[in-house]
């Protein structure tokens, strides 16, 4: 119980040449000698550049999502799926925003998801913290999925569905009671990841400082978004109609756009 721990949730870049200590140190400090400001500046607005372009992307790209995911669960069965996907969501909303968030198992998760992140792209780790205050794990050049993937991946619900998947090989759990009961653990672990990360991004998380922070929540939206619609195909069994539904919802999303632009050519005329 309780609230979450002020301390940062955060991805910790080793210091350089921790691994190579005496050999990167050098190579660093000569590259930093010969490197021009003028360099450094078209670098910076480059990325700078580079950064907006992609945020408007994702931007767009999540409206089309959101939209695609108002329209897709209505081929769900109401039964066994819609609503006790539904009711473990809403259950969940209900019991993590009273209080009931489970720190310091949060805390783990979201660690826990740095470090596989990283060992997924083949990125040294060290230290692993965890405590009821915070946590860290320590990761050698950090890209944007090692940073931001506890923040769009539902550890605990793909845990979950995993769990499931498990018990199929060995049980009829493809209809009935069982069937409700997953889609109902799907929504109540989805709600915990939903309620502690916006807990967290809310009291604020330095892992969005490495790359700008609306870069960053436009990623993280984005990715929700994105997993949860896939979850809802594959729970549905939907792949052709969620991806007509997506490229529909891009399409009207472009044509907003264009209509758009089309104002403000007349106004600037």
């Amino acid at each position: 119980m309780g609230g979450l721990p002020y301390a940062s949730c955060i991805v910790a870049p080793l210091p350089q040449g921790q691994w190579r200590r005496e050999t990167k140190q050098r190579v660093v400090g000569h590259a930093r000698v010969e490197r021009s400001h003028l360099k450094v500046f078209l670098k910076r607005a480059l990325l700078w550049i580079w950064k907006t372009v992609l945020t408007f992307a994702l931007l767009f790209l999540a409206s089309a999502l959101l939209r695609s995911l108002i329209l897709l669960p209505a081929g769900l069965d109401e039964k066994t799926a819609l609503w006790p996907l539904a009711a473990g969501f809403m259950g969940g909303l209900l019991i993590f925003c009273l209080g009931w968030r489970f720190t310091r198992l949060y805390v783990l998760g979201h660690e826990l998801t740095h470090w596989l992140a990283a060992k997924l792209c083949a990125r040294r780790t060290g230290e692993f913290r965890v405590s009821a205050e915070g946590g860290s794990v320590a990761v050698e050049n950090p890209n944007v999925f090692i940073v931001l993937a506890p923040y769009f991946v539902p550890l605990f619900a793909l845990v979950w569905i995993g769990l499931y998947g498990v018990g199929q090989l060995f049980l009829d759990w493809d209809r009935g009671s069982p069937l409700t009961v997953f889609y109902a653990g799907v929504g109540l672990f989805y709600a915990y990841h939903t309620v502690l990360t916006a807990q967290s991004l809310w009291r604020g998380q330095q892992d969005l400082q490495l790359f700008g922070p609306l870069f960053s929540l436009s990623v993280i939206t984005s990715a929700n978004l994105g997993i949860l619609l896939m979850s809802i195909m594959v729970a549905g069994r939907q792949w052709g109609r969620g991806w007509r539904v997506l490229l529909e919802s891009l399409e009207k999303n472009w044509e907003s756009v264009e209509a758009l632009a089309e104002v403000a050519r007349r106004a600037l005329s």
